[in-house]
């Protein structure tokens, strides 16, 4: 396989800009949006034959008022949105707004388009330290965006509580398909939201877990004290809940998303254990119908985690304390839910934990293996493998990793300590540790799961930076990425042909 790379020559944001994220602009052509709060904000095109970032046109939004908060910029297909609120005090209002950047990347739209006013929202932790007011979910297909915002308890107990949310789905051109208030089915104390989607159809779906309300809070607490139910939520404010049947199962965690047919999807981990045990026991797949049809069109499928499996690339410590009935005290992250043109479905999942260094000195991030599972059009399971994977550092910067599906392989980029570049799977891979130099690798799977490591270059020999997890996906050939040498910014420009 020929993975190439391009490292630009130092570029510049706009003056006091920060630097946001690469998105799609016109003709599905990269630009870079930085902003500089809350003045103006900037989009530089990036030339991909000479990966080059651009002189950018800097866009005044002093005009949006001193009280407009930035929240996101979204991309709908090749339109680009800049979303903010204002807030009435006096009324205990927030009103959420839209500005367009035309498709020729040069110029704002002068008119703000109104998205949805509403009570002011409970802040929530959308991720541990990001605090977020609302929650952005994008269809699978780019079509349409759903904002959810949870309003503050309505009672004091809750056991008495049903919370209030705003759902408001609005297409690529900014008009409202429906903006309502909706209150949930059951009390906070005993239902959990799960997961929220949007379909590339833009119909609405939550997945609930509800639990027994006379087993809550005790250490006996087994699955089949919980049940799980799929919400559709409809442009009147309607709920229509359907139970799903796991035979006794607890979810772990779990994913809504829809096909490239527009088929509805459910998975995650699910666990025979009782409820307070952390491990996970395989990975389960519910499928629906068609034309967004709640309809099941097979009962759910469960993969279970073999030992085999769970015993590569471990120490030996590990190893004994897994045939002991213990577990790894890294936990399972599912990351997210891919669809191929050929049917065949990939769902990627990372370990990782957070250890609280001694005596007070913070705490460190360790991203460990990738599990990653693919599954053909019938939910016949093609392969289940561990990628290993040993990262360590205080924050995040170039930990982590990223997939990426060319010519019927699955690629996971990320960076590896170079001892690590022929592993055996009786072998625990070596620590990166942040910063500290290692090797941009590729691992290959092939379609029939046969693993390959490919080494793409030597951090240390280029003398740069990079952030694998941070890549942007251009087209099917490109990624693009920032990195830094001599601390200045630079693009960089991965190639697969």
């Amino acid at each position: 396989q020929n993975i190439t790379f391009k490292i630009s020559d130092e570029y510049e944001s706009t003056v006091q800009h920060k630097d946001y994220g690469y998105f799609l602009g016109a003709n599905n052509s990269p630009v870079n949006v930085s902003y500089f709060r809350e003045h103006d904000f900037s989009i530089q095109p990036i030339d991909l034959n000479s990966t080059r970032v651009l002189s950018g046109i800097s866009h005044d939004i002093t005009s949006l008022g001193n009280d407009a908060v930035f929240e996101k910029v979204i991309n709908l297909k090749d339109n680009l949105f800049y979303i903010y609120s204002t807030v009435n005090k006096k009324d205990n209002t927030r009103t959420v707004k839209a500005r367009l950047i035309d498709d020729n990347n040069k110029t704002v739209m002068n008119k703000n388009v109104v998205l949805f006013e509403s009570t002011e929202p409970k802040v929530v932790s959308l991720i541990p330290f990001t605090m977020t007011r609302y929650y952005f979910t994008q269809s699978t297909n780019n079509e349409y965006e759903l904002i959810t915002a949870i309003y503050p308890a309505r009672e004091k107990k809750a056991k008495l509580n049903k919370e209030l949310l705003r759902f408001c789905l609005f297409d690529k051109n900014l008009n409202v398909v429906f903006n309502k208030d909706v209150e949930m089915p059951y009390t906070e104390q005993i239902m959990t939201i799960m997961d929220y989607h949007v379909t590339s159809k833009g119909e609405v779906f939550m997945l609930i877990r509800v639990y027994d309300e006379n087993y809550l809070g005790k250490w006996d607490l087994m699955p089949e004290h919980t049940r799980y139910e799929l919400v559709k939520v409809s442009g009147n404010a309607e709920l229509q809940k359907k139970d799903l049947d796991l035979g006794g199962r607890f979810f772990k965690k779990a994913k809504l998303t829809d096909d490239l047919k527009g088929n509805l999807l459910i998975a995650g981990y699910y666990s025979n254990l009782p409820v307070k045990d952390s491990r996970a026991s395989g990975i389960f797949v519910f499928r629906f119908g068609e034309n967004g049809s709640t309809k099941v069109n097979s009962a759910c499928k469960f993969y279970e985690f073999t030992m085999e499996m769970l015993k590569s690339y471990e120490t030996e410590e590990l190893k004994d304390k897994l045939d002991n009935g213990g577990t790894s005290d890294a936990k399972l992250f599912m990351d997210d839910i891919f669809f191929h043109p050929n049917g065949d479905i990939l769902i990627v999942n990372e370990q990782y934990k957070n250890v609280s260094n001694p005596n007070g000195g913070g705490s460190t991030n360790y991203y460990l293996d990738i599990v990653a599972l693919k599954l053909d059009q019938e939910g016949k399971l093609l392969w289940i493998k561990k990628i290993p994977k040993n990262q360590t550092g205080a924050g995040r910067s170039d930990l982590s990793y990223k997939y990426h599906h060319y010519n019927g392989s699955d690629y996971f980029l990320f960076i590896d300590n170079e001892n690590n570049l022929n592993l055996t799977p009786e072998q625990a891979p070596r620590a990166h540790v942040c910063r500290q130099g290692g090797y941009l690798v590729a691992v290959k799977m092939d379609t029939q799961g046969k693993m390959q490591k490919i080494p793409v270059f030597d951090l240390r020999k280029e003398d740069i930076s990079v952030f694998p997890v941070d890549l942007f996906k251009v087209n099917d050939n490109v990624l693009i990425g920032r990195c830094s040498k001599d601390r200045k910014k630079r693009i960089m420009q991965v190639t697969f042909k």
